[in-house]
């Protein structure tokens, strides 16, 4: 794991939010699950007079555990993309509820990882922490950083970080998620955001179970390390000027409109100038 590039100096209190993903291309759902946890944590923390910091790492793989290695032409591309992406939205630093409005400071990494796999990301950025400015191996302040590190993902993120597949046990036999996760869960927490509504559940404990279709059984301890996010919670600003619609957001459908020259489309879901104008100038998914 490497970093591409630094916004601003690391806020050595504040916690690390991790925002992993393809980014192929990155668009407001991606700012919205930022956004929404920025939003969480001022919740939850003490009453602060002045804006909320919090650090953001936006962290992609050339390599997928499932569709292969991206070409270092593609590489550049993406880094181009999440750079005019997060000018674009994190260099404003107000973020709004729909019912209270909140300052937040936003400082931003953006990184690549070697790994495809979040438990090997997640010891990388432990690692990697320590070379961010605003950290350094001897603060204090992270030595512990069990309750400093957070992944945001979306649900259906979540629910392949929980699947036995990607973890083959010894010869290819059995699984070894237990053992992994539980090194990833010492490390970091996990805030999840799904697309719309989501059924009840009993206890988190008993979702972690069932996600495994009971092939497995996890500790119990896991779920007080998976917050799930409500979208709800995003709101819209004051003015009508930002409008979360996560349902009909995915990278998948952008790619389509930009192939299909429907740049409307492009820039309602990307909702950025920036982005939507680098896909058009470089003909990006056009075949």
């Amino acid at each position: 794991m490497e970093i591409v590039t630094q916004t601003r100096t690391f806020f050595s209190k504040a916690p690390v939010f991790v925002l992993d993903a393809s980014f192929n291309p990155p668009h407001r759902a991606h700012y919205a699950l930022a956004r929404l946890a920025a939003l969480h944590y001022a919740q939850l923390g003490p009453t602060q007079l002045g804006p909320v910091q919090v650090n953001v790492v936006l962290s992609y793989a050339a390599l997928n555990a499932d569709k292969g290695t991206a070409s270092i032409t593609d590489q550049r591309r993406r880094e181009a993309m999440i750079k005019n992406f997060s000018t674009w939205f994190f260099g404003d630093q107000r973020v709004h509820s729909a019912t209270t409005r909140t300052k937040v400071e936003w400082a931003v990494a953006i990184v690549r990882a070697a790994s495809p796999k979040f438990v090997d990301k997640c010891r990388d950025l432990s690692t990697l922490l320590g070379k961010c400015d605003g950290f350094t191996q001897e603060n204090e302040e992270i030595k512990d950083s069990s309750d400093r590190i957070v992944f945001l993902m979306g649900f259906d993120t979540l629910v392949r970080l929980l699947d036995p597949k990607y973890y083959p046990g010894e010869n290819g036999k059995g699984t070894s998620i237990v053992p992994q996760l539980n090194g990833f869960f010492k490390m970091a927490q996990v805030w999840a955001l799904p697309r719309g509504e989501t059924e009840p559940l009993a206890t988190k404990a008993r979702w972690l179970t069932a996600v495994a279709d009971g092939s497995v059984a996890f500790p119990e301890w896991w779920a007080q390390r998976v917050d799930i996010l409500d979208p709800a919670a995003v709101g819209d600003d004051e003015d009508g000027s930002y409008k979360v619609r996560l349902s009909d957001v995915s990278s998948t459908r952008v790619r389509a409109a930009a192939h299909d020259g429907d740049w409307d489309t492009v820039l309602d879901i990307v909702d950025s100038p920036e982005v939507c104008q680098y896909i058009q100038e470089n003909h990006l998914y056009a075949n």
